[in-house]
């Protein structure tokens, strides 16, 4: 790759790598046949196992490609430009070319369906009940929800399009047993990975007892109308008082479809179970999320609120981890802590290069439209205090024994960002929403993370990581 003319200003340039082996990355700068003033100057430079953004293509390559273009992603991001790749917060918006549709049709090829039930059609899904009451769509519900989740109030007060509607599926009358159903399309896959993601809000106002059964239902070929059920999520147990975020991973691997069926319980009942804004997409669910009701409130008043933690959850390799947050008047701060688990005897120590992404989420119904506030790390299984001790290590090693609601475990060292959003920013969009925030986050396996930087700054960051105590902020 050649770069010939000079430049007025530091100009950002993407190589992409094809390496199967392990590799080294070499500059080499050649003196040409003309007279220089000058010479060639680097800076911040980042290595990963990611795609390159791509740009430009040759005009007479034109020809050769199909039109109207089929189904190909389109990505455009206004990007941060922090050196260091893991700490930027770019701005990305989606869409896919559409063969079928006009040309400013802004859907995205990951993007399989969304439903707020606002239209009488309610997007075509088809309902029926095996005794009992079937799914209803209502706009509130004497045993709550008052209101549907997309028109609840979000951060700057924004009443949203008023009064709309959900799907309520009643427990209060009939039998043991009885059930309601609600059924998506067929939908049909557009990645070769077989990944989705459904996700959904739900309120739960019956017995305990009742369950809200989430179910998947793929069909071998178009003539299947039979297709095989499997159930994926259970929703059951205590009322809530708030909407609810779910998301449900999917494995599908065939034209498939979603199925929502109410249960009725043993018990008396004065509600039932509610559902609204499902999101449908061939992307992965995140692996957390934390939801803070009446977290407005807290926001009222006090200046510096108590941290907040998640439940325990599990990466797909078995580290355990929880996240946290805090407000301090102005920022809310974010936290990721890797706590003690039951695989922790097979796992590698330090936990090294893994990615962890936390997401505070803008509650936007329709998830095209969201744009959350996003930071990511990785491990550095190097990184330590100077006298021996790994910030991110085995916490049964390192960490304090603490009790939570749910477990005692030990608990290692809180690492995050002080500044993941401002309180103006929240209030911008729907990160509240009916005084619930939510934060989402992912914990991913190994990755390559190569940052130089050729000043004495540098130094001065490895002197400051040696000299670290809890907390660690980015």
């Amino acid at each position: 790759m050649g770069l010939r003319t000079p430049t007025s200003h530091w100009q950002l340039q993407h190589v992409p790598l094809n390496a199967t082996k392990n590799f080294q990355v070499e500059f080499e700068v050649r003196k040409g046949p003309g007279n220089s003033k000058g010479s060639f100057s680097i800076d911040d430079i980042n290595l990963s196992e990611t795609e390159c953004p791509h740009l430009t293509m040759q005009m007479d390559e034109f020809e050769k490609l199909e039109w109207p273009c089929p189904y190909r992603q389109v990505t455009v991001k206004m990007l941060d430009q922090n050196p260091n790749i893991q700490l930027q917060m770019s701005k990305e918006r989606s869409l896919t070319t559409d063969p079928n549709v006009a040309s400013n049709d802004d859907s995205s090829i990951a993007f399989k369906m969304y439903c707020g039930f606002s239209e009488e059609t309610i997007c075509d899904v088809s309902r029926y009940s095996r005794t009992g009451t079937g799914w209803e769509r209502v706009q509130h519900v004497s045993g709550g929800p008052t209101f549907d989740h997309t028109s609840l109030p979000n951060g700057n007060n924004d009443q949203g399009q008023g009064s709309g509607h959900f799907m309520h599926a009643s427990t209060a009358s009939g039998q043991e047993g009885d059930s309601a159903w609600l059924q998506t399309q067929r939908m049909s896959l557009n990645r070769e990975c077989p990944s989705q993601c459904l996700q959904f809000y739900y309120y739960h106002s019956g017995n305990q007892s009742d369950q809200l059964n989430i179910w998947m239902r793929e069909f071998q070929d178009e003539q299947d109308s039979t297709g095989t059920l499997r159930l994926m999520a259970q929703i059951t147990g205590t009322p809530t008082s708030h909407w609810q975020l779910q998301h449900v991973p999917l494995n599908a691997t065939k034209n498939f479809q979603v199925e929502f069926e109410v249960r009725k319980g043993p018990g008396n009942s004065t509600g039932g179970f509610s559902i609204d804004d499902i999101n449908l997409s061939e992307t992965e669910c995140p692996h957390l999320t934390m939801q803070m009701d009446e977290f407005e409130k807290v926001l009222n008043t006090t200046e510096f609120s108590a941290i907040k933690y998640s439940r325990r959850q599990y990466s797909r390799e078995g580290y355990a981890y929880r996240i946290a947050t805090t407000f301090d008047g102005e920022f809310f701060i974010m936290y990721v802590q890797l706590v003690s688990g039951d695989y922790d005897d097979q796992l590698e120590w330090p936990c090294p290069y893994r990615q962890v992404t936390v997401k505070m989420l803008d509650q936007n119904p329709n998830i095209q439209l969201q744009m959350s506030k996003e930071r990511s790390l990785t491990t550095d299984p190097n990184w330590n205090d100077g006298n021996g001790t790994y910030y991110w290590d085995n916490p049964r090693k390192i960490g304090t024994e603490v009790t939570d609601e749910y477990d005692t475990f030990f608990a290692g060292f809180r690492i995050g960002w002080n500044n993941l959003a401002s309180l103006e920013e929240i209030q911008s969009r729907e990160f509240l929403k009916g005084g619930s925030a939510i934060f989402v986050s992912s914990f991913q396996g190994r990755t390559i993370a190569l940052i130089v930087k050729f000043t004495s700054v540098f130094t001065i960051v490895e002197t400051m990581l040696n000299n670290l105590t809890d907390p660690f902020f980015f």
